[in-house]
């Protein structure tokens, strides 16, 4: 199942992401997209995301085994409150260079009109014991190049130009969670943000059945009586 055709991924430490309060950055290079990643330890803090493009996705690391679930974290998109994830996300595939971290998808919108965004992520929960850990962003820009990769400029390095098609099966040692995800997502964003489209499997559903009315009852005529 494609995610996003023609994306382009954006690391964490690019210029198009401001993060609000002491996140932990690291960049030892033994597991990540390009070996880096941003770490919340403490509850209410947040990263901003402005980006030009069709589709989102946000990447980030959990336990492989299950010990290192993801905190709870709200998602905010262009100023409307879009999903919460409240539990452990499914385990990915994990890296080479440090394989008791898997990397997992954390939040999806595929139908975003064309355009800029703004996408806040916002920890809830996180703790030394449970921290949120950000490794990056999935897009698809504007005619499917890299002119929209951020808003703002970014460190070329920071960002992988080529152009690629991510599928649930490449990404993710268990491609049913991603589904489930997307359902109960665009269901709810359709509902709250005009900006966002029903794919077509979900615009093409039949309207609910009207509940009948009986005909209404005319009055007797003056002939009857």
């Amino acid at each position: 199942m494609a995610l996003c055709e023609n994306s382009i991924e954006i690391d964490d430490t690019d210029e198009s992401i401001r993060y609000s309060g002491p996140w932990q950055s690291f960049s030892d290079q033994s597991y990540g997209f390009n070996g880096t990643r941003h770490v919340a330890t403490a509850p209410g803090l947040s990263a901003n995301f402005k980006f030009n493009g069709t589709c989102v996705i946000v990447t980030g690391m959990i336990g492989s085994n299950g010990s290192l679930p993801m905190p709870p974290t709200t998602f905010i998109l262009d100023g409307h409150f879009t999903q919460m994830n409240t539990s452990a996300t499914a385990p990915g595939t994990p890296f080479p260079g440090a394989p008791e971290f898997s990397q997992s998808l954390f939040y999806i919108a595929l139908t975003v009109l064309e355009g800029e965004h703004e996408l806040i992520i916002t920890n809830l929960g996180a703790n030394a014991s449970v921290p949120l850990m950000l490794d990056g962003f999935i897009i698809t820009p504007p005619g499917g190049d890299d002119g929209g990769r951020g808003v703002g400029a970014a460190n070329a390095s920071s960002t992988s130009t080529s152009t690629s098609t991510l599928s649930s099966s490449s990404l993710f040692s268990a491609p049913i969670y991603a589904e489930p995800q997307l359902m109960s997502f665009v269901t709810v964003s359709a509902q709250l943000e005009p900006r966002l489209r029903l794919p077509p499997r979900l615009a093409r559903q039949p309207p609910l059945p009207q509940a009948a009315h009986p005909p209404p009852t005319r009055p007797p005529s003056s002939a009857a009586q």
